[in-house]
């Protein structure tokens, strides 16, 4: 991933574009307008500035028209006022955590924040750090108030922090192994600088999630000027209404303020000029935006997003939370990146290896993700082990071969790379319990069997044995997760041979490990 963005930077050509930018007043009120025409290729867009572009390759007519613009008649002909509502980014977990510090703050690496975490957390002023979770579980509901109580005491907007149960904080479904990271109910007395800075934060963020939202109104005006009528003028504007959460850690608010003027308002130009601008590359990553990719194997995911892609992507990732600092860590003290003040940049070392090595699946981020993922799925027992094991002893045997051939070791920009596909592991759903062996029982083509068959289990319930085929009825997955949790269900619309329909509760014994049903007229 490193190497690939040094490559796109290196690659990029710069390209210059120009804009017309314009100063006009309306009766002493004065404001600036960019030059934009519309946009073509944007199509259902319901978004008023992208329908239009203010780029130009050529300045030739930005010219012409620069010349003949001072003292124009300009009309206000649109005016869309919108409101808008900011939340707060959700609590911590690792790696948001170490983006946060590592970004803000100098001297800090990932490693650095996990160290420091870890220590807060031995000391019990955290809880658990090495967490990927960014909520907290339902059960913690309690708990969260009590620190709230705690933390919040002293703040000159305490009356402002009000405890109160969201899904955005709370949701049981969306927590891994461990819960966001919060306080406890102890508080440090005395902490050394970087403690001090890391405890804050998280506190901070926890505050946060109880404030007001906060609130802005971005406003946009659009100027028709006399002589140009190729396109318009556009201003925009951006004014905090409501501070809410922000409050907590004093941020800026970038406010662009526009004057108040009204559709059909006129005005004059006062002065305009062409500027000339060129493209810019990508920026190198740092260790933000690397555990960024990481945490999402390489998907370009907006911070807005991240709940979805937090759904979408699950497991699919490269390493853990409590892994991808140690990662970056090794990529360092091995020499194949080296960090630039923040920024992260392949090493000779790191190019060469990677221009070398003939192994092209180790450099595929959809491989190498959905490898992560099927880990976290064998963890889940949703996907047998051995299957894995047999695809990864094939893939490493593959490997070594191809790098004791040694022919194939033409430089290439890894994302260019096809990889031949990870084998589809089949995901099965969980039902329950094997009564006999107690691993986990998935639902299969024709029953529900134990994912201990391999280590000699039989227990299945299949789903139209000579019993229930002898009714003209199917055991369904409700019934079967049902019959496995309490010993037995209600099962309604079993049909006897003459045609008499009944429902019975139903429940099974074991001989051996053969399945021996019940039936029982229901009450």
């Amino acid at each position: 991933m490193i190497y690939d963005k040094d490559k796109e930077i290196e690659n990029f050509k710069t390209t210059p574009y120009f804009k017309l930018i314009c100063d006009f007043d309306f009766d002493d009120k004065q404001y600036q307008g960019i030059y934009s025409e519309k946009n073509e290729k944007a199509e259902n867009d319901n978004k008023k500035e992208e329908r239009f572009k203010d780029k130009f390759e050529s300045r030739e007519k930005l010219d012409e028209l620069n010349k003949i613009l001072k003292d124009k008649n300009a009309t206000l002909i649109d005016k869309e006022v919108i409101s808008k509502k900011e939340y707060p980014f959700p609590l911590f977990n690792l790696s948001a955590l170490q983006g946060y510090i590592t970004s803000k703050y100098k001297g800090y690496t990932s490693d650095k924040v996990l160290k420091i975490a870890q220590n807060l957390y031995e000391n019990k002023f955290i809880t658990y750090p090495r967490t990927e979770s960014s909520v907290l579980d339902e059960t913690l509901v309690s708990k969260a108030k009590g620190v709230l109580d705690i933390v919040k005491k002293g703040r000159p907007y305490e009356n402002e922090i009000v405890f109160k149960k969201t899904s955005r904080v709370f949701n049981s479904k969306k927590v891994e192994s461990h819960s966001a990271i919060i306080p406890t109910y102890k508080i440090p007395n005395k902490l050394g600088a970087d403690e001090r800075l890391v405890y804050t934060a998280i506190v901070n963020r926890f505050i946060m999630q109880f404030m007001p939202i906060a609130e802005h109104e971005e406003t946009t005006l659009i100027t028709k000027v006399d002589g140009a009528s190729d396109g318009v003028f556009i201003s925009k504007g951006r004014v905090q209404k409501v501070l809410g959460y922000k409050k907590v850690e004093q941020e800026d608010t970038k406010e662009v303020i526009l004057p108040n003027i009204n559709v059909d308002d006129t005005g004059v130009v006062i002065k305009s000029k062409v500027e000339s601008k060129t493209t810019k590359p990508p920026k190198p990553f740092t260790e933000k935006t690397l555990l960024r990719s990481m945490e999402t194997c390489g998907k370009n995911i907006k911070d807005d997003d991240g709940e979805i892609a937090a759904d979408i992507l699950k497991g699919f990732s490269i390493g853990t939370a409590a892994t991808r600092a140690e990662t970056i860590k090794k990529l360092c003290t091995t020499n194949y990146v080296l960090m630039e003040n923040k920024n992260i940049r392949c090493t000779d070392k790191g190019k060469s290896l990677i221009e070398t090595l003939p192994v092209k699946e180790l450099m595929d981020l959809e491989y190498t993700g959905r490898l992560e993922k099927t880990l976290s799925d064998i963890g889940k027992g949703t996907v047998v082990q051995s299957d894995f094991l047999e695809h990864i002893k094939s893939f490493v045997i593959t490997s070594v071969d191809t790098i004791k051939d040694g022919s194939n070791l033409t430089p290439t920009l890894t994302k260019n790379v096809v990889a031949p596909k990870l084998k589809e592991f089949r995901v099965y759903e969980v039902i329950g319990t094997c009564p006999i062996c107690k691993k986990t029982v998935v639902e299969g083509e024709k029953g529900f069997g134990c994912l201990g068959f391999k280590q000699g289990c039989k227990f299945v319930l299949w789903k139209q044995d000579e019993t229930f085929k002898g009714y003209n009825r199917k055991l369904t997955k409700t019934a079967a997760r049902a019959l496995l949790k309490k010993g037995n269900t209600n099962i309604k619309g079993f049909t006897t041979k003459n045609g008499t329909k009944f429902d019975a509760n139903v429940s099974f014994e074991l001989v051996g490990d053969i399945v021996k049903w019940k039936f029982e007229k229901p009450k």
